[in-house]
């Protein structure tokens, strides 16, 4: 009887119990991410609420005292705003150097914040508008209904979605 039960080697085994083993600590370290975000996001968020209330309650002068540090003017930010229409989502182009504190990278910073409830998308092709800053929105490849320039190098861009 013994003879007729196919035999499984110890490697065999050593493999099945391992990539059990995996996949339980993948499962513990996947349930453990997801708690904290469920645990932390509520309060990320209200503190993140508050900041934005706080800062938004603050006179003109104050507001713009952060703007020095920008390597652009605060009138572009302005621009952008007025160009954005409730639920739209919007795409900084900008020239990136690569190193940290470059203009994309502020530009990025300062755009998702200042432009909030509108959401920054990493990809031109998810966007409502493409916000460009020295640069072309044409060089892109997206169609565009309508573009509106500051001036020469920084411009709004509305795309034209295809239904």
């Amino acid at each position: 009887m013994e003879a007729d039960r196919p035999r499984v080697s110890s490697a065999s085994a050593n493999v099945r119990a391992y990539r059990v083993a995996c996949a339980l600590v993948s499962c513990l370290v996947l349930v453990t991410v997801v708690a904290s975000i469920v645990r932390s996001l509520p309060t990320t968020t209200r503190t993140l609420v508050r900041q934005r209330q706080a800062f938004e309650r603050l006179p003109a002068s104050v507001r713009a005292g952060w703007a020095p540090a920008m390597p652009f003017s605060p009138t572009v930010i302005a621009f952008y705003a007025l160009h954005l229409r409730p639920g739209d989502r919007f795409y900084v182009q900008a020239p990136d150097s690569g190193k940290l504190g470059n203009q994309r990278a502020s530009l990025m910073l300062a755009a998702g914040y200042a432009l909030l409830p509108h959401l920054m998308v990493s990809r031109p092709d998810d966007a409502d508008v493409v916000l460009s800053f020295k640069a072309n929105p044409r060089t892109l490849g997206l169609f565009y209904t309508s573009v509106d320039k500051l001036v020469d190098g920084i411009s709004v861009a509305r795309v034209a979605h295809v239904a």
